[in-house]
């Protein structure tokens, strides 16, 4: 009875470690996620500031073309 019990604790014990990475690797996952959609989200402000930029150096070089 002895190793019967043993052997239920130990089943119960390794479940249990399961559940335990299930859930830090949701976490895991979650967190992913996020930095996934954070990074889209500072690709988009990156291409917006660059768009800005090239919009404010074309606005200032063409008057000078006419000029020189």
């Amino acid at each position: 009875m002895n190793d019967v019990e043993n052997l239920d604790s130990n089943v119960q014990l390794i479940l249990s470690k399961i559940k335990d990475l299930e859930i830090k690797l949701q976490s895991i996952s979650n967190a992913l996620e996020s930095m996934e959609e954070n990074q889209r989200k500072l690709e988009k402000k990156v291409d917006d500031a660059e768009g800005s930029i090239m919009a404010s150096v074309n606005s200032y070089s063409d008057p000078c073309r006419y000029i020189g």
